[in-house]
């Protein structure tokens, strides 16, 4: 079982990790966050990543909660995928938006507005369980300080992107931010006026 959960939670990360990446420049694209902001963030993902298959492949049992990480891992790996499938070449690194591409609204974009970065979330969520579990205190230290730096980048993130959008969109963008949640695969709905 140990060899089997390995494969696998690598496979997942391998799978996020080409699924979350695009580091073109395409056209249209609109910075939502400083240069250095954007640099710093692509040089942490991959030594977080790396540091998450440390601990994986040094396992030497699997416990319940690893079985809980997987969930999350493979939660948000399938998140991550299926948003940047529904994206399509709307698709931009993090920090970035496609100015050029429509208001994406349909499939997992019709029940959540930031369905990537909430599968980054459920990813870095099971990878940061993983390591605090596992990983001597002074790597879990560094792996929790520079996924607060993630977080705080893709909340940063997806407020200028919903802005930028408002602007571009109007009430197209305010009519589906008031009825789609965020994060979570909630949608809201309004009471109709009264007649």
């Amino acid at each position: 079982m140990l060899t089997a959960y390995k494969a696998f939670q690598l496979a997942i990360a391998v799978v996020f990790a080409v699924a979350v990446s695009d580091w073109r420049r395409k056209p249209g694209m609109v910075a939502l966050m400083s240069r250095r902001w954007v640099t710093a963030t692509r040089l942490i993902y991959p030594v977080l990543l790396a540091v998450f298959a440390w601990v994986v492949l040094g396992m030497e049992q699997v416990r319940a909660l690893d079985l809980a990480t997987l969930g999350l891992t493979g939660a948000g790996t399938a998140l991550v995928v299926k948003a940047r499938i529904d994206l399509g070449s709307n698709h931009t690194w993090a920090g970035y938006q496609s100015a050029s591409g429509g208001l994406v609204t349909r499939g997992i974009y019709a029940w959540m507005r930031h369905a990537l970065y909430a599968g980054v979330y459920c990813f870095i969520g099971g990878g940061m369980i993983s390591v605090a579990a596992r990983a001597p205190w002074y790597v879990t230290s560094f792996v929790a300080l520079s996924v607060a730096y993630v977080a705080g980048f893709l909340v940063v993130s997806a407020r200028r992107e919903s802005l930028l959008l408002q602007e571009q969109y109007g009430e197209a963008f305010v009519s589906y931010r008031d009825s789609v949640h965020p994060f979570l695969p909630l949608q809201r709905y309004k009471e109709a006026p009264d007649e």
